[in-house]
């Protein structure tokens, strides 16, 4: 499946899911779980743009896995989870995901900082090269970085099981790169974060606020799996 990938297939997205002035990020609540099912989505997840000073966004060459072909480029992204009852929540998975792709145990020492409200979109995530008509909800959004922790991020040895290296490229730049080097649907995520205005730390989303994790707990989560 070519990384441009197009379909037909439009799910529905519940309401709060929706970008919202009054949040930062939206809640996922065990009704939003059966409104996904009930659509027909696979699962539930952030899609994140790191974006530098230059606005240069952080894209991670992938081990082969089942979403993906080996050296495919993406955006760092993370599945949600769950321990019944409890719902592991954007903020949560932002920290996780941190942690898993970058090797970053304390993400609240890198000077993070993101729009304060509504800043973010619903991407209808392709769930990967051997899943085509299969999706995945994407909570997607930019995530701003300053020069120091971009130089920090580069110089993470990126040898885990899902990443093996990184770079920042210009969005434009990645837009017109072959298909087959790239995640499915990155072309279409980033031309939508692009038109929302999202990827501008100027944009008029509140303002820009430090990420703060304080209130984040670990728990022993399992991704969130909607279909068979």
């Amino acid at each position: 499946m070519p990384a441009h990938f197009s379909s037909n297939i439009t799910l529905a997205v519940p309401t709060e899911l929706q970008p919202s002035p009054q949040r930062q990020l939206p809640e996922i609540t065990s009704e939003t779980l059966d409104r996904l099912q009930e659509a027909g989505w696979f699962g539930v997840g952030l899609l994140v743009a790191l974006v530098d000073t230059d606005g240069s966004v952080l894209m991670l060459e992938h081990h082969a896995r089942d979403k993906n072909l080996e050296g495919m480029l993406g955006l760092m992204s993370e599945t949600s989870k769950i321990s019944r009852p409890v719902i592991e929540q954007p903020m949560q998975t932002l920290f996780r995901g941190f942690k898993e792709e970058l090797g970053k145990d304390n993400p609240n020492s890198m000077g993070l900082s993101m729009h304060q409200a509504g800043g973010w979109v619903i991407n209808q995530w392709p769930h990967g090269v051997n899943r085509p008509d299969m999706f995945a909800c994407g909570i997607s959004f930019p995530v701003f970085v300053d020069d120091e922790t971009r130089e920090d991020i580069l110089r993470i040895e990126h040898n885990g099981e899902e990443v093996g290296a990184a770079e920042f490229m210009d969005p434009a730049i990645v837009l017109e790169m072959d298909d087959a080097k790239l995640r499915p649907g990155i072309k279409p995520l980033l031309a939508q974060l692009g038109a929302a205005g999202l990827l501008s730390s100027g944009a008029d989303f509140g303002g820009l606020v430090p990420v703060s994790f304080n209130d984040v707990f670990e728990a022993s989560f399992i991704d969130i799996r909607l279909q068979p």
